[in-house]
């Protein structure tokens, strides 16, 4: 199951991108009111954080401008965007840059800058990286993560000297591949893990870690600064299968910006030379498909319709271009062409999902909706099904309502033999975790697992059951579901009030 991330947003920080008038508190509370959940605001440094809850479909948001976007959407108000400022060099330093999976990476660019002082980060920036909850390590470092947090793209600095001839290439594993990351881990890489190499061996793994030997250290004098785009799949994959996630790799996963990688770079380049010095050489910019943004049409009789509203055309359409979206009008309705970092929006009902959003969902008045109620008919396995529960419950058991997944492990905790029908279980093939690898073969873990949780939990006086289906390999494209009958009884036997103590 996808979960929602929560982001640490310094309130100082929004500022710097929308003239906010209003208090930290009236702040939090427009952007719940507009889908983005502020769980706490904690006053820190003289500041406040606002801690955002960001559903998986948003990635936008996943950045102190996307946060600043909403908030900007939200009270009609301009939208600001970081400012950068190079001193170029003439040329790229002559370093290549080769696509040799352009399905999987669509866009890489980079920007060799020379001549660095690696020490530790300013003040300015060391505090609004912490108060984002991320360690601060080196300048250069630091800075990636100061770009990642306020434009939501993931950057990586390489020593450059360390990089094996004046060129990388993205391509897959090869037979037998191998990487340290920088967390110190020697890692086995899946055969269609997506790779950054040099001219001789793997450097990182795309979108998701970058390579030990390739690090920035004390030592380092020039670096190579990647920004790209990986398909969300394929980061996604890799990632699982190595069991590795940063905050890189969850951007990624969802969806990056293909369109803003370059203002990205760009930032942290002019970051960097502010910072450490350097020479910034010329960029390099493999692109080899440019982004088509999709084109949804919406009616405006439709969206009232949906919404059961009366808004005007003209308000429509301002709040679209308000979301940075652009517009195209017509007679009866409007064509809309989200921009690259709303991977969301792809039919009608996204687009006025939107619409009802910022116009605010208080001011659409409620309606009981239209529907025709017939009276059903309950019969056959589900009138039997029905039927047991019943009188499992009349005799004092809690029904539980499970997953119908198990892990591999499961099968040995339990003993279950290798001879035993429950073995041929059936795999998933893109398990969330590796606890829900398996269909499951049995109701027993599952209820042992209810158990253990109202059992820590200090209930003494447990019964529950579960109906439901159990699945088996039968070697033919669906699995047989076999309907199975499952529980649980415990209760401590108590002493008669008698022979207790006074």
């Amino acid at each position: 199951m996808d979960i929602i991330h929560t982001m640490r947003v310094p309130f100082d920080w929004l500022k710097d991108f929308v003239d906010i008038t209003k208090s930290p508190e009236e702040a939090a509370d427009i952007l719940t009111m507009v889908g983005l959940e502020v769980e706490a605001v904690e006053k820190l440094d003289g500041d406040f954080v606002f801690e955002v809850n960001v559903t998986p479909n948003r990635p936008d948001c996943l950045s102190i401008i996307g946060i600043a976007r909403e908030i900007a959407t939200a009270m009609n108000l301009p939208l600001k965007h970081p400012e950068h400022d190079i001193k170029e060099e003439a040329s790229d330093d002559g370093f290549k840059i080769e696509i040799l999976a352009a399905n999987l990476c669509h866009r890489y660019a980079g920007r060799v800058i020379k001549g660095v002082k690696i020490a530790q980060s300013p003040d300015w920036l060391r505090n609004r990286i912490t108060k984002c909850g991320i360690r601060t390590i080196n300048n250069i470092v630091d800075i990636t993560n100061y770009v990642l947090m306020e434009s939501g793209h993931p950057l990586h600095a390489f020593d450059l000297t360390t990089l094996k001839g004046k060129s990388v290439k993205v391509a897959l594993a090869e037979e037998d591949c191998n990487i340290v990351t920088l967390d110190g881990i020697e890692r086995k890489l899946p055969p269609d893990a997506l790779l950054i190499w040099d001219a001789k061996n793997p450097v990182a793994i795309a979108g998701v870690m970058g390579g030990s030997e390739t690090e920035v250290s004390d030592f380092t004098h020039d670096v190579f600064l990647e920004s790209a785009y990986f398909e969300p799949t394929s980061v996604r994959k890799t990632s699982k299968a190595l069991g590795l996630k940063s905050e890189s790799s969850y951007r990624f996963e969802r969806g990056a910006d293909i369109e803003a990688l370059s203002n990205a770079l760009d930032r942290a380049a002019s970051l960097i030379q502010q910072v450490s010095g350097g020479m910034v050489y010329k960029k390099v910019d493999a692109y080899p498909e440019r982004f088509v943004p999709v084109t949804v049409d919406v009616r405006h009789d439709r969206v009232n319709k949906v919404l059961g509203t009366e808004i005007p055309d003209k308000e429509m359409v301002d709040i679209i271009k308000r979301l940075g979206i652009t517009v195209d009008l017509h007679k009866d309705y409007f064509t809309v062409k989200p921009p690259a970092f709303r991977h969301d929006l792809k039919t009608e009902a996204d687009v006025i999902e939107e619409i009802a959003r910022v116009y605010g969902y208080q001011k659409i008045r409620t309606t009981i909706p239209k529907a025709v109620i017939s009276g059903g008919n309950s019969g056959g396995k589900h009138a039997y099904a029905l039927r047991i529960k019943d009188i499992v419950r009349k005799a004092g058991f809690n029904e539980a309502i499970n997953y119908s997944f198990m892990a591999e492990t499961d099968l040995d905790i339990f003993d279950i033999t290798t001879e035993d029908r429950r073995r041929k279980a059936v795999s998933i093939k893109n398990p969330l975790k590796k606890e829900s690898s398996l269909l499951r073969t049995t109701l027993i873990p599952s209820l042992i697992e209810n158990f253990m949780r109202n059992f820590s939990r200090g209930v003494r006086d447990i019964r529950i059951f579960e109906l439901s289906g159990v699945f088996e390999d039968i070697g033919r494209p669906l699995p047989l579901e076999i309907m199975c009958l499952g529980g649980v009884y415990y209760r401590e036997k108590k002493p008669s009030l008698w022979k207790e103590e006074a």
